[in-house]
Parts: structure tokens; sequence; C-alpha cells
């Protein structure tokens, strides 16, 4: 068998044993210990958390560009110059 196919073989039972894993502790284990109201709490922060850290990607690329082209642009000028800057 190939490298490739042993690989993703191997990586379709891990995403299938980690679904599983996921399903048994939302459904049988959090509904066990935890109330109804901490539980939506708890799936509400998920998904604030994931809206945010979409919008935080936004601008991340663009921001990561600009401190690169500011450094590159004050290495070029002289050392007087950039401490007035």
């Amino acid at each position: 068998m190939g490298v490739i196919i042993r690989q993703s073989i191997r990586a379709t039972v891990f995403n299938y044993l980690g679904a599983f894993i996921g399903f048994l502790t939302t459904f049988f284990i959090l509904t066990k210990f935890l109330e109804p109201e901490v539980i939506g709490l708890t799936k509400v922060m998920y998904e604030i958390a994931a809206l945010i850290a979409g919008f935080a990607q936004l601008g991340t690329s663009a921001s990561a560009m600009r401190a690169s082209v500011r450094s590159a642009w004050r290495r070029r000028i002289s050392p007087s110059a950039a401490a007035r800057a």
C-alpha cells in the first residue's frame, strides 16, 4: 500500500474516532454532570470565540504586511532619522 493511502486511511479512522468521542462526551457525559443552562452557556461562549477568531483573522495579514514594511523602511534610514520618527 502506498504511503498516501495508508496516511489517508489512518487520518480517516482518527477523524471518525474523534467525532465519536465528541458525540459520547456531548450527549452522555455532559448531560449527566451539567445542567442545560451551563451546557448552553458553554456552547454560546464557544460560538462567540469562533466568531471573534474569524474576524481577528481578517486584519492579521494586513497588519503583518504593514509591520514588515515599516521595519524594512526603518532599517534603510539612518539611526538619527529613525530616532526622530
